[in-house]
């Protein structure tokens, strides 16, 4: 089940949907992080943050404890919304 953050935004112009995904894959884990961008209204929309990830093998249980058992990754998404949020 992906991870889910959400965040409304308000803008000048009409926002028509979009979405932007980027896959990484190392050793210990494969991440997929997507963003969808739907218009909730003439000047509204909301962006939203999806991620997945995989952590096979010893190496990539003892990965995830770290990452998301310490909410990390939590942490970085919330933070990577406020930013845009910020700067729209």
């Amino acid at each position: 089940m992906p991870a889910t953050a959400s965040l409304a935004l308000r803008s000048q112009k009409p926002i028509p949907r979009s979405a932007w995904r980027s896959a990484v894959a190392t050793g210990i884990s494969r991440y997929a992080l997507t963003f969808e961008l739907d218009a909730t209204g003439t000047a509204c929309c909301t962006l939203r943050a999806q991620s997945w990830a995989e952590f096979p093998g010893l190496s990539g249980r003892a990965y995830r404890a770290l990452v998301i058992g310490t909410r990390g990754h939590r942490l970085v998404v919330g933070l990577m919304l406020r930013r845009v949020a910020r700067r729209a």
